[in-house]
């Protein structure tokens, strides 16, 4: 039986952690949510600015 192989996701990114930017995000993605958007979001935690896939 063949195995999954693991995707790598690997990138160049800027973390965001400005407070209030962090914050207003959260908010719109508790806002897509309640609308039905099917999307993995990512953790605010984790928020960052992708500048480039490798």
């Amino acid at each position: 039986m063949a195995r999954a192989r693991a995707l790598l996701r690997v990138f160049i990114a800027v973390k965001v952690d400005e407070p209030s930017l962090v914050a207003r995000v959260r908010q719109l993605q508790e806002d897509l949510t309640r609308v039905g958007l099917k999307a993995k979001l990512v953790e605010p935690e984790n928020l960052h600015i992708t500048l480039r896939f490798v």
